[in-house]
């Protein structure tokens, strides 16, 4: 079964809502053991997936801005910008501008 973003990080933060916040004690009740053991026992995998899932959202608003910015490209703000601009959508958008502007 494929399981969706959304199913994912909901079952991520069912197990985090269990288990104990903080460092847990070695004497909690059994069943709070076992809900800080699964959490414990999924977190290798869950990590991971959500700094990977992170970085893919932060691209894609890495993206939606720029492109709010193509209409204008004369407003990027910090070279950073234009660099990212180039390395999403290619230098020849930028080249072509600045051949229009020197005709």
């Amino acid at each position: 079964m494929i399981e969706t973003i959304e199913q994912r990080i909901a079952e991520i933060e069912a197990r985090a809502a269990k288990a104990t916040a903080g460092v847990p004690e070695l004497s909690v009740p059994i069943e709070q053991a076992e809900y800080n053991a699964e959490f414990f026992a999924h977190s290798r995998e869950d990590v991971p997936w959500l700094v990977a899932e992170l970085k893919r959202a932060r691209g894609q608003n890495d993206r939606a801005f720029i492109a709010l910015n193509w209409a204008d490209r004369s407003q990027f703000v910090f070279d950073e910008d234009r660099a990212k601009f180039n390395e999403l959508f290619g230098a020849a958008c930028v080249e072509d501008d600045a051949a229009k502007e020197a005709t």
